[in-house]
């Protein structure tokens, strides 16, 4: 022992290996093996790791080089690129072998197949090895090309190389389990509509027209059906073809059904799926839009929400248990080091003194070192006297530059240069006159020289050391060296990367000195503890892509050849493979490139092209909504974490004032804690006394002549506070909102106009008396509290004044054009009379200043992202101005070549020619000046059009010349740093932000209580105990019927039968053969009967009490429509109406599964009660639709909706998207809420748009009736709903289901419907009473943190029950609602801390009566019992009390004996 002992001293390396791997490994491999410990330092060498990481770098430009040929053809790079496969396997089979003879095989604790990375690297290994040995088997030719795919996934190996991706990693795979029922929910949510979607539109996408005369297709793409689409005169509807995108849009079969519903989950290409489904079924709309709006808003917005918020919990849960680990191994290696110590303290006494004694030495020798410089010094000065005049002059010379450079002026000017700068590259465009070229170049050069000697003076005064301690001086010189090398390879080799827009971040100085400067500290401390996490993040992300882009290589390579003309998006070669699947996983036209697949792997007929759609969907889901969502969750958290440091500061600065306070206080001065301050009044303005049922009123005289006596203020007074008053005053702004949205834009005459005009003028004049009755009783503005005082009654006045002035303008019959502008704009103001309820619902009114407390919090990130707005725009500028102009002949490049006309194929039939003209385009979307280029900017951090806008980018040749495929490859970095900046890290940082102030704000304004505790007790306020209609006669045929269906056999069977008839109803498809659909038939007709069995046994049992249960009448409904589809099925009657209908109600069978699934139950449930929660902030985002509808009628009703398919983006506002009537305007800003095709129907409204000349309201002069206006209306919009709104939506789901990432020990609402069901059991009745002697088994036939469990000991029992404390009545039972009460109480201790139970009841009293004031006497005295007025009074504390004095009692007697 002794002599391991002295081994460990003098070689601390054996130290970390006998602790790394400890015991025998392989049987006959000890610790201290030379083989072993050879293989050890090996493994563990920074050599041997760069070496293996440089291979698995090498491996990845192995497999991009290898490009994909059709039919599996190769070339000789392929052939020397498979021999140097084999080289980089050997380096990893090399590794595995140290691993396995340094960590053993499996045997053993830390073995090598114990640790999952360890497995993955092994199964590369053999998946690598196995095709070199079958290599000459022709029989496995399919299995091995399915083997190979796994070695795209090599690039994984990075993350087994870096602790820091383990951790990020496996933290994500841990929170990805916590969406196990989230996932049970989204499959419930994509089967139930795939199931409807076949029931209603099975085999409906195939028809098309065609010719009478020719038997040919009259119309590439039309779609037609008899209650959809008619076929034009001439022609005839028949079935063809496959259907849209090769059949890949459809709901034949359950695979496609679902793809489908996926499809419009994700927001792209729903719109175009439901437009084919009016074309097929319902043309005008008027049924089927139902059915995709309750899915975009379920589905993408509940759902995906969900999915959001529970990944954001379950992030943050195993992010914080992480740490908490990591300290405790941190607190477990500190004891065990202090332990060591302990052995070896003389030892260490021992070298401390030596240690000691060097640094004497080593002090006395830089005595004498400096001593001796000084020496030298003075010889010098002696010797040399002009070099110390020099020395002393350049001192001097770096101290008054170093004044210069650090003062107020300097600082000014380099602000003011800054800001000139950042000016003179807004002002610069495409065709831009020479003069402003000149001037801008000139003035960058010098620019460029002043801030270059800016940085030389620097680094010259503040010498290298101090100036490089600074982050922004770090940033300046890296900026400047960047611009210089920018301005020589512009000069010498033709590229511009504008890297000194980069210098115009030095402009976030300015914001030293305004308020926004708190937020972006806290936005600066936010990401500083994020960067880590983030650049680990965008590590892995880029793992990810290069596997799924070599996975899709090597799936769907050299298989789009057969599609003409070749998608822009496909798998030809890695770096379309790499853009492709970032395009995938942003969720840009994801869709299309799906649908590509699909029709070049042979159209959806086919079971293989089908199943493609699988790699795509996987794609999708792990970038667009696991990913990205990471980094959101990483916001939340970190945001959190800031907060608290930014608190941890504060405190600590106030606490050191106090103490300087303190320190300085003279004594005289009074520090008495109990000393009051008496506020003065002031103005010196009193109040009146009045009863409190009524508000006060003001004794200040309003109006210079209202007195406080006076009659007519006190009228005033009353009215504007009567109830009655504030709901006649809402009640009239719904009506006049509501008329308002009835007006006819598009015709000024019609008579429904005539009639709202006089409901106007009434509106007007009632709120015009309601402002002036608040005047006359509150005063104008001349004093506290006065009407204007407050911002809402302003507004108010605002909208009232308009409303007058509009009436008045509009009874002037002769009006010049100017006044008729105008009055278009008053009447525009009008839409905002709806905001008048904001101030008379003092809810809404909170929410919007939680909403305001979010937005001020957020100020910091907002100027962040408006700082990389301007840089990336101004880089655009750059980089692209006048490059993204196209010719119509693709052929043609220059401009000037663009001429005369040309010879095309028509798209619809190939067969035949078509003359076209040349016409040169610019792109809708550019980089020509400032404005489009941040216009452009801002439609693709929406995700929308930014893919095609990068592919022009990458296409771009020069100024005035046409696009060339894959010219600019490297432009590609532009798009991608701006998405990963802008939509990845500040997007996310700014919607962490917002939901995490407002969650922080409402939690505030909720009171004492959290949110799990209001919902507990609402539960159990609003619960009542469930009867189970139990016959009296246990003896008689009635009981045991009830008893069959009360079963747990009765249950199973049921649900087997529901599962069964699911199972039938997805196994159907379309073009099923006679046979097959006569077995589906008779299954269905026996299921039928098996359900009406079910039913008639039920109210044999139950009689009437049957019909008094929701899920019964459910069941009773759906079984009388099954008969009724019998019976007309066999009567042959189905011909009287679409019979189809049955169908779908046929498929509500499924969601029977869900009264029998707890957890989709809980979900369901929890989603209901998240509704409840919305009301005030659904309100708010109502009035916001309101207000742009109504201002969308007035702006852009009078745009031409006849426009050709190809005519974009004018064809963008059609017969089904456009702003005519209010309906249809909210159609179009819920599309727009989906972010789909926004930008395209934005352009569509700008001012070139075409009038239409069938409207009476367009006159004759009238050329185009769209407006610029059309810009600030789209993106305003965007950025309040879809940034804003619906991400507070995000914040309400979060805190709702917080119970799915919460510690599950914690009682929730979510827990206590089982409380409910197990009384049940021991209720039948629903008396609402049991013995007191069945409560304790009762609590054990519950599992924690509900209930006990049925393997808690007496002793715990009891104490819970003393602490319950429940009412006990005279026959010696206990009431329902005092039970589940006491139960949640004690689970949540809800006012059980204090020792005194009086104080303790009266405090909760006083708080249920604030919280739910229509809370019932009676109800409130069985939850808190009144104190006994008889001592002797039972209770359950008292009887539980005693028994566990007994049970201590008998303990004692029983240890003592």
């Amino acid at each position: 022992m002794d002599n391991k002992k002295i081994k460990v001293d003098q070689n601390p390396i054996t130290l970390k290996e006998e602790y790394l791997y400890p015991t025998n490994h392989l049987y006959f491999l000890s610790p201290t093996n030379p083989l072993r410990r050879m293989c050890v330092a090996i493994l563990h060498s920074k050599i041997f790791k760069l070496l293996v990481i440089f291979t698995i770098l090498l491996n990845c430009i192995v497999m991009a080089l290898s490009s994909p040929h059709p039919k599996s053809d190769r070339d000789a790079i392929d052939n020397v690129l498979e021999h140097i496969d084999v080289y980089i396997l050997g380096v990893f089979c090399s590794e595995e072998f140290l691993k396995i003879i340094s960590q053993g095989l499996f045997m053993h604790k830390h073995a090598y197949l114990r640790n999952p990375w360890n497995i993955l690297d092994l199964t590369f290994i053999v998946t690598g090895i196995l095709p070199l040995v079958l290599k000459n088997n022709n029989k496995n030719t399919l299995w091995m090309r399915y083997i190979k795919m796994i070695r795209v996934l090599r690039p994984l190996k990075f993350v087994t190389k870096f602790e820091s991706l383990q951790v990020l990693f496996g933290t994500i795979m841990k929170s990805l389990a916590l969406l196990f029922h989230v996932c049970i929910l989204t499959c419930f949510v994509i089967s139930m509509y795939a199931i409807v979607g076949m029931s209603l539109l099975k085999g409906k996408f195939h028809y098309t027209c065609f010719l009478n005369s020719t038997n040919e297709i009259w119309k590439k793409g039309f779609l037609c059906g008899v209650d959809g689409q008619q076929c034009p005169n001439n022609t005839f509807c028949e079935r063809y073809w496959l259907g849209p995108n090769s059949g890949a849009i459809s709901f034949d079969n359950f695979i496609s059904s679902c793809i489908t519903v996926f499809v419009c989950i994700t927001c792209e290409g729903w719109i175009d799926i439901m437009y084919k489904t009016f074309d097929v079924k319902d043309f005008n709309g008027n049924y089927y839009w139902f059915y995709y709006y309750t899915l975009e808003i379920i589905g993408a917005h509940f759902i995906m929400n969900l999915v959001c918020g529970v990944l954001c919990g379950g992030f943050s849960k195993e992010r914080t248990r992480i740490s908490n680990h990591r300290k405790f191994l941190a607190l477990k290696m500190e004891l065990e080091t202090e332990q060591l110590s302990e052995k070896y303290v003389n030892w260490i006494d021992q070298g401390q003194n030596v240690l000691d004694q060097e640094k004497v030495e080593k002090k006395s020798k830089l005595v004498e070192k400096e001593e001796g410089e000084k020496e030298l010094i003075k010889e010098c000065d002696v010797r040399y006297p002009h070099l110390t005049k020099c020395m002393n002059l350049n001192s001097g010379v770096r101290i008054a530059l170093k004044r210069i450079l650090l003062s107020l002026f300097f600082y000014w000017l380099i602000m003011g240069l800054t800001f000139f700068n950042a000016l003179l590259l807004i002002i610069q465009h495409y065709n831009e006159p020479q003069l402003i070229t000149d001037i801008t170049g000139w003035a960058q050069k010098a620019f460029m020289v002043f801030f270059t000697l800016e940085v030389i003076l620097k680094l010259y005064a503040l010498g290298p050391q101090l100036y490089f301690s600074k982050l922004s001086d770090k940033f300046e010189f890296v900026v400047i060296t960047l611009w210089l090398f920018d301005f020589f390879l512009l000069k010498y080799a033709g590229f511009n990367f504008a890297f000194f827009v980069l210098h115009q971040l030095q402009l976030n100085r300015l914001f030293q000195h305004t308020r926004v400067w708190g937020s972006i500290k806290k936005l600066k401390t936010s990401i500083f503890y994020s960067i880590s996490s983030v650049l680990s993040l965008i590590l892995l992300f880029f793992i990810a892509a290069v596997s799924f882009a070599l996975l899709g290589m090597s799936l769907f390579g050299a298989v789009w050849y057969n599609i003409v003309p070749k998608p822009r998006t496909n798998f030809d070669d890695f770096f379309n493979s790499m853009l492709t699947v970032f395009q995938i996983m942003m969720g840009d036209g994801w869709n299309n490139v799906m649908y590509d697949a699909i029709k070049a792997n042979g159209g959806a007929e086919k079971p293989l092209a089908l199943l493609s759609s699988l790699y795509f969907i996987v794609v999708t889901i792990v970038g667009n909504y696991v990913l990205i969502n990471i980094f959101l969750a990483i916001a939340l958290d970190n945001i959190s974490l800031a907060e608290s440091a930014n608190k941890e500061t504060v405190e600590k600065e106030t606490l050191n004032l106090k103490e300087n306070e303190n320190f300085n206080q003279e004594p005289n001065q009074s520090t008495n804690p109990l000393s009051i301050e008496i506020p003065e009044e002031s103005h010196g303005h009193k109040v009146i006394p009045k009863p409190d049922s009524e508000k006060l009123l003001m004794e200040v005289n309003t109006l210079f002549i209202c007195f406080p006596n006076n009659p007519l203020r006190k009228i005033a007074h009353k009215v504007v506070n009567a109830q009655s008053f504030t709901n006649l005053t809402l009640f009239l702004i719904v009506i006049s909102s509501g008329m308002l949205s009835l007006e006819d834009a598009t015709n000024p005459d019609a008579k429904i106009n005539k009639v709202l005009k006089n409901f106007d003028i009434a509106f007007t004049i009632y709120f015009t008396f309601e402002v002036l009755l608040k005047v006359i009783n509150f005063g104008f503005c001349f004093h506290n509290g006065a009407y204007c005082r407050e911002i809402w009654n302003c507004f108010d006045l605002f909208i009232v004044l308009t409303s007058i002035i509009s009436v008045v303008l509009s009874m002037i019959k002769s009006t010049p054009g100017k006044v008729k502008s105008f009055l278009k704009i008053l009447r525009l103001l009008r839409a905002f009379r709806c905001l008048k309820s904001v101030n008379n619902i003092p809810k809404l009114k909170l929410i919007i200043q939680c909403i305001g407390s979010s937005i001020k919090n957020a100020t910091g990130i907002m100027a962040a992202i408006l700082q990389c707005y301007f840089i990336f725009a101004v880089m655009g500028v750059q980089l692209f101005q006048g490059q993204l102009n196209y010719c119509t002949d693709e052929s043609k490049i220059k401009e000037k070549d663009c001429r005369g006309f040309f010879i095309s194929f028509d798209e619809s039939n190939y067969n035949f020619l078509v003359k076209k003209e040349r016409v040169w385009k610019k792109n809708n979307f550019n980089f020509n000046h400032f404005g489009f280029a941040l216009l452009s900017l801002i439609s693709s951090s929406s995700g929308e059009r930014w893919s095609a806008l990068m592919q022009s980018g990458v296409d771009s040749k020069g100024v005035d010349e046409g696009p060339l495929r894959n010219n600019k490859i490297w432009l590609s970095l532009y798009f991608i740093a701006f998405l990963i900046t802008t939509s990845f890290f500040l997007t996310s940082l700014f919607v962490g932000m917002i939901v995490y102030t407002f969650k922080k704000k409402s939690g505030e304004i909720e009171g004492e209580l959290d949110r799990n505790s209001i919902n507990s007790i609402d539960f159990v306020i609003k619960s009542k105990p469930r009867p189970r209609f139990m016959p009296n006669d246990v003896t008689s045929l009635k009981y045991k019927v009830w008893a069959l269906i009360e079963s747990r056999c009765w249950e199973i069977f049921i649900v087997l039968m529901v599962s069964l008839n699911s199972a039938a109803m997805l196994m159907e498809f379309d073009g099923q053969k006679k046979e097959y659909e006569n077995i589906m038939n008779w299954i269905n007709n026996v299921l039928i009967f098996v359900f009406v069995l079910e039913a008639a046994i039920k109210i044999f049992a139950l009689r009437c009490n049957y019909f008094k249960d929701f899920w019964n009448l459910f069941d009773s409904f759906i079984v009388f429509v099954g008969l009724l589809d019998f019976v007309m099925t066999q009567t042959k009657t189905q011909g009287l109406f679409d019979t189809s209908i049955f169908s779908l109600f046929r498929a509500f069978r499924f969601i029977k599964l869900m009264q029998r699934v707890r957890p989709i139950r809980i979900l369901i449930w929890t989603f209901l009660k998240s509704l409840q929660a919305l009301p005030y902030l659904g309100g708010l985002i109502c009035i916001l639709f309101y207000i742009y509808a109504v201002i969308g009628m007035q702006l852009f009703s009078l745009i031409s909706i006849s426009h050709n398919d190809d005519d974009v983006p004018w064809s963008y506002i059609n017969k089904r998207n456009n702003f005519r009537t209010f309906l249809s305007s909210l159609q179009v800003l819920f599309r727009i809420t989906s972010g789909e095709n926004w930008p395209d129907i934005m352009l569509a409204c700008t001012k070139n748009a075409k009038c239409d000349k069938e409207l009476k309201a367009v006159q004759p002069d009238m050329e185009t009736c769209g407006s610029d206006v059309a810009y600030f209306y789209f993106i305003s919009f965007i950025l309040l709903c879809y940034y804003l709104m619906l991400n507070l939506i995000l914040a309400v789901i979060m805190d709702n289901f917080s119970y799915l990432t919460d510690d599950s020990s914690k009682l929730g609402p979510h827990h206590l419907d089982e409380v409910v069901m197990v009384w049940s059991d021991f209720d039948p009745r629903a008396t609402g009473r049991i013995k007191h002697t069945e409560v304790i088994q009762l609590l054990k036939e519950m599992m924690p943190p509900v209930g006990l469990g049925p393997y808690c000991i007496k002793v715990l029992g009891y104490k819970r029950l003393v602490q319950m404390n429940m009412i006990l009545y005279d026959d010696g039972s206990v009431d329902f609602n005092g039970f589940f009460f006491a139960l949640v109480r004690t689970a949540l201790n809800i006012y059980t801390k204090k020792d005194n139970l009086k104080s303790n009841d009266d405090a909760i009293r006083k708080m249920l009566l604030a919280i739910w004031p229509k809370i019932r006497k009676r109800t409130l005295d069985l939850f808190i019992p009144r104190p006994p007025k008889n001592a002797k009074q039972m209770t359950i504390g008292k009887i539980y009390a005693a028994k566990l004095i007994i049970y201590n009692y008998r303990n004692i007697v029983q240890s003592n004996a």
